[in-house]
């Protein structure tokens, strides 16, 4: 199994101090992407606090918790999945195993914690962000639990009782020192839903769990947009864009229920060589 750590290499962009938001449009290793938000989160220090929305693609993974390392079969399962194509990565939030691949669009919000931050505040910004950009395709979401579908919570999204995203959040002292918090979300944007739950079933049966989830309590925008979205070619692309427009359009707005701090100006990554 990978450790994002022992993976990273430096995005190509030059992050420096400030208000950002960064977008890498194209798939990478979700071990990169992974690293790369610690490396935000790394860059708040005592002086300067540097809060940024990283929104990001990746390849074909299954992102699991500390908990499922302990299944009875865990160590087969990931060479089986690996083997399958879809590398188990350890991640530090929360949840249950979540698969992630091209078809989904990852946004995380990193910040340094206020000594007032709270857990329900964070979620409830980020969930704010995603149904801001889900309107832009048409899309009314709900949030709340989503029974049978895989790492279930209580901030899911959901269109028509479907999951269509999911959050975790991640608190915990950077390099530094300071506290900080990731909040985080997976958005599936066109992955088959049966595809995700096969990976998810298979995955614990070959653990030796007892957990399974559902294909038909899950969805994807493709599913859920309106026609002339859905047909888009480029749809992971558009999701990515019109969540930096959301982004500017709460900041502007000046909601209590959002954090202002999010009308950041754009910095793209550009691809790896």
């Amino acid at each position: 199994m990978l450790k994002y750590e022992e993976k990273f290499v430096q995005p190509s962009a030059n992050i420096k101090g400030g208000r950002q938001i960064v977008l890498v449009p194209e798939a990478r290793p979700v071990e990169i992407g992974l690293a790369q938000q610690q490396s935000l989160a790394d860059e708040n220090t005592g002086q300067s606090a540097v809060p940024a929305l990283l929104i990001w693609r990746c390849a074909p993974a299954l992102l699991v918790t500390r908990s499922e390392t302990r299944l009875p079969r865990f160590g087969g399962a990931v060479a089986e999945m690996q083997a399958a194509g879809w590398p188990v990565l350890l991640r530090k939030s929360g949840g249950g195993a979540c698969p992630v691949g091209p078809g989904t669009v990852q946004v995380s919000m990193i910040e340094a914690a206020s000594s007032d931050a709270t857990m329900n505040a964070k979620y409830a910004a980020l969930a704010r962000l995603l149904q801001c950009t889900f309107s832009m395709f048409q899309i009314v979401c709900q949030t709340g639990s989503v029974a049978g579908a895989f790492c279930p919570g209580k901030y899911d999204l959901s269109v028509q009782g479907k999951k269509i995203a999911g959050m975790s959040q991640h608190w915990f002292r950077n390099r530094g020192g300071v506290r900080c918090v990731i909040t985080a979300a997976s958005i599936n944007v066109e992955e088959a839903p049966d595809a995700l739950a096969d990976v998810v079933n298979r995955f614990y049966s070959n653990a030796g769990s007892p957990l399974s989830c559902q294909a038909a309590v899950l969805t994807n925008l493709r599913l859920c947009a309106a026609a002339d979205h859905a047909a888009d070619s480029k749809l992971a692309s558009a999701v990515m864009q019109q969540l930096c427009s959301a982004a500017d359009m709460l900041a502007e707005s000046k909601r209590e229920d959002f954090p202002r701090n999010l009308g950041f100006p754009s910095l793209i990554s550009q691809p790896h060589d």
